[in-house]
Parts: C-alpha cells; sequence; structure tokens
C-alpha cells in the first residue's frame, strides 16, 4: 500500500470517522477501497 503525502491533522482525535464504501478487486494482490468521511474536514496544519 503506498502512502500520500497529503497534509496533517494536528492530532488523531481531530480526524473525522472513515467508513468503507467500495472494495474493488483489481488483480490477486490489489484492492482498490473506496472511503467516506463522516464529517468535514477540520482545519489544517500547514
Amino acid at each position: 500500500m503506498a502512502n500520500c503525502g497529503g497534509t496533517h491533522l494536528a492530532s488523531t482525535g481531530a480526524s473525522p470517522e472513515i467508513r468503507i464504501l467500495k472494495i474493488d478487486y483489481k488483480g490477486r494482490h490489489n484492492r482498490r477501497v473506496r472511503i467516506g468521511l463522516d464529517a468535514p474536514l477540520p482545519e489544517v496544519v500547514p
């Protein structure tokens, strides 16, 4: 699994709940996971 270098939160408690919407199987070892956030993202730390 590859990690992105996106924005970071001040603490893990600031992250909204994550829901798994769909899992696509793209081969023997590959999955595409679609996620949804239950709340808008809080202010991010630059």
